[in-house]
């Protein structure tokens, strides 16, 4: 029995990751995935899927009360910052310290960009909309291979600021902080030098890759190579950077302002409850009042199309989170962690091993992190293990495999970058996956040493 159920639940994860990659929706993948589950291990399908408490519905509900008040105002805040151009004034001004005649220069400044955006809270996607169009420019006046801009792209969003920054105000650090006790700048040791090792590393393979790439000879068409299928001419794409008069964009201190006032609050306020929405909301109000004259939409379609935005996401994230919930329950999965626990007797390594392969069976570092910190994290705990170590150790080791093919903000970057991913996914596993490895090796050493 138990071998069926396993096979179920590898079953399902494969499937989740078709439907994904076919473009099924999650919130219909998710269910269907979570059916193979609970019919190949003998669980009552209507119980689990419908009941009021402990069921599939329940998870994704419970998720969505939990979280959204965090992604309607993330959003919000996004489409404030993209409205009033914010975000192309930041960029320009971190590109014209550096300067754009140097192609390493330029590569690292993009990736600059992308941590201070996403430091200040602001969604991955609406960075994806501030960076790309200024970098394709930019990769084109250098003529550097397009394929390349998954490296600062993904360096910027989605490793440092994602998971490992104390005080980062993103679901994977959010979540663990608020079900587990502890705080947003919680473990500032394995934070900051998993921050310090993994931007290293991302830094040098970026340099590594780009010096490879001028010395084969690569121009910004060489993408076109990648690829047997006729792909759309940049030239006739929307990637071209909008032309904004200077004029029209706010100073660079007043667009830095609301995410500078977001960070100052969370780590001065760190132990107060839902500081992140506070934080948020603080952010919002001071975008509505200093960038009024920027704007090109009304405060109510800002705040309609943030409230828009910010359902779907949360719903599909709760989903990802709502398979896993009733993926740990099945027999099945029993069978791993029965098999984990009696080769692994360190509830550390226990506690990584688990996260690393949930984080890939579900494609969601925070989908992962919401279900280890609500059942996994309290016996982990009760063995000695301090909080705060389980609180970054599980962020950092979930995300390693979170850039999967059917990753949602893996097909959004594609989208608008116009890069298929055969072209892009072995640099862009490296930085996310890479980056995210590094850290966790440098936090088990810290933890080993000092906790």
């Amino acid at each position: 029995m138990e071998i069926i159920g396993f096979i179920g639940v590898l079953a399902a994860i494969c499937l989740i990751i078709l439907f994904s990659a076919k473009g099924l929706n999650i919130l219909i993948g998710a269910p269907l995935a979570t059916m193979v589950v609970l019919v190949t291990n003998r669980m009552n399908v209507l119980e689990w899927m419908l009941r009021p408490e402990q069921s599939y519905l329940a998870s994704v509900g419970d998720f969505f009360v939990s979280m959204f008040a965090l992604f309607i105002l993330g959003t919000i805040l996004s489409q404030y910052m993209q409205d009033s151009h914010a975000t192309t004034s930041i960029a320009r001004t971190v590109l014209k310290i550096v300067g754009r005649d140097k192609p390493f220069n330029a590569l690292f400044a993009l990736a600059v960009i992308g941590l201070l955006i996403s430091y200040g809270g602001i969604n991955s996607v609406i960075v994806y909309f501030a960076i790309i169009p200024i970098a394709h420019s930019v990769f084109k006046e250098l003529d550097i291979n397009w394929r390349l801009i998954c490296i600062p792209v993904f360096l910027g969003v989605a490793s440092i600021t994602m998971t490992m920054l104390p005080g980062t105000p993103s679901p994977t650090n959010v979540i663990p902080a608020e079900a587990l006790g502890t705080s947003m700048t919680a473990g500032k040791l394995l934070g900051f030098g998993a921050s310090i090792v993994a931007f290293i590393y991302g830094v040098v393979y970026m340099k590594f890759r780009l010096d490879k790439s001028l010395a084969n000879g690569e121009t910004f068409y060489s993408y076109l190579e990648d690829t047997d299928q006729e792909m759309e001419d940049p030239d006739e794409s929307d990637l071209d950077e909008e032309e904004v008069a200077e004029e029209d964009i706010p100073p660079f201190f007043l667009s830095i302002l609301p995410m500078l006032v977001l960070i100052a609050i969370i780590f001065m306020f760190s132990e107060v409850t839902n500081i992140v929405v506070i934080a948020l909301l603080a952010a919002v109000l001071l975008c509505a009042i200093f960038f009024r004259k920027y704007l090109n939409s009304s405060d109510k379609e800002l705040l309609n199309e943030g409230a828009a935005d910010a359902v779907m996401p949360t719903l599909a994230m709760g989903s990802t989170v709502a398979f896993g919930t009733v993926l740990i329950e099945s027999t099945g999965f029993n069978f791993i962690v029965t098999f984990l626990n009696s080769v692994l007797a360190n509830p550390v390594l226990r506690l990584t091993i688990v996260s690393v392969a949930l984080g890939a069976i579900t494609g969601s570092s925070s989908g992962t992190v919401g279900i280890l910190v609500n059942t996994m994290a309290p016996e982990i705990i009760a063995e000695g293990v301090d909080p705060v170590v389980v609180h970054r150790i599980s962020g950092v080791a979930s995300s390693i495999f979170a850039l999967l093919p059917h990753a949602g903000a893996y097909i959004t970057f594609s989208s608008l970058t116009h890069l298929p991913q055969k072209s892009t996914y072995r640099d862009s596993f490296a930085i996310v996956g890479g980056c995210h490895f590094v850290a966790l090796i440098t936090m088990l050493v810290i933890t080993y040493f000092f906790y």
